[in-house]
């Protein structure tokens, strides 16, 4: 196979009255685009390396072209199992969405999603691999930071020897319903917590208080 053709042309300009090809368009896409493209053959030598991966990693395509692409941009220590998986692809397993961590040429760690498509020879076997990914650092670690928030709020609202309890006073079908209360709130209203989850804050309550009070309550707290 043409790899240059399968994979998208050279890089470079086009004369002033040159006239353009589908494969003019899919050479300029290759390096316009924001996405990473990595195309890799049978042994994991990089065949191309778009402008996006260059900008991300500080390599340039020139310089890791014929290279094997782990050995740059994984871990050391991860090089070997990523070498295996590799070598393990075969057309009828395609390897779907996955993350995973790159390095860059200055030590960086970035948190990478992935997509491959295959490209397959005469005889129907993998020869190239076409790797396109959206690095996801930002996102991954904004991830992280709202999960260690949300850990550190459930702890604190589980152990705490003060009664808490989360109500949505705008649900249309029960007044003030409890979301969830924490285990100091119902022993001291002597439910079990499961029997106050679901219900309205007026089971705690002589009358139907927030029924019928609740709209004006909750205009004065936002006041």
């Amino acid at each position: 196979m043409d790899h240059e053709r399968a994979a998208s042309g050279q890089r470079g300009g086009h004369q002033p009255n040159s006239a353009f090809s589908p494969h003019d368009v899919t050479a300029a896409a290759f390096d316009v685009t924001a996405a990473l493209i990595v195309v890799l053959d049978r042994a994991g030598r990089i065949m191309r390396f778009n402008a996006a991966c260059e900008r991300l990693t500080g390599y340039r395509e020139v310089d890791v072209v014929g290279q094997v692409l782990w050995p740059l941009v994984v871990e050391p220590t991860e090089v070997a199992r990523v070498a295996e998986v590799y070598a393990q692809l075969t057309p009828e397993k395609p390897l779907g969405k996955y993350e995973n961590h790159w390095l860059t040429l200055s030590g960086e760690r970035r948190y990478l999603g992935w997509e491959t498509t295959y490209l397959l020879d005469t005889l129907g076997e993998i020869e190239l691999v076409v790797c396109t990914g959206l690095d996801v650092t930002e996102e991954r670690r904004t991830r992280l930071e709202h999960d260690e928030i949300e850990v550190r709020f459930r702890t604190l609202f589980e152990r705490s020897g003060d009664g808490v309890v989360l109500i949505d006073p705008h649900d249309p079908l029960v007044a003030w319903r409890i979301v969830d209360c924490n285990p100091a709130f119902a022993r001291m209203n002597g439910y079990p917590r499961e029997n106050l989850i679901g219900q309205s804050i007026d089971l705690l309550h002589e009358h139907d208080l927030m029924a019928r009070q609740g709209d004006e309550l909750l205009e004065w707290v936002r006041s």
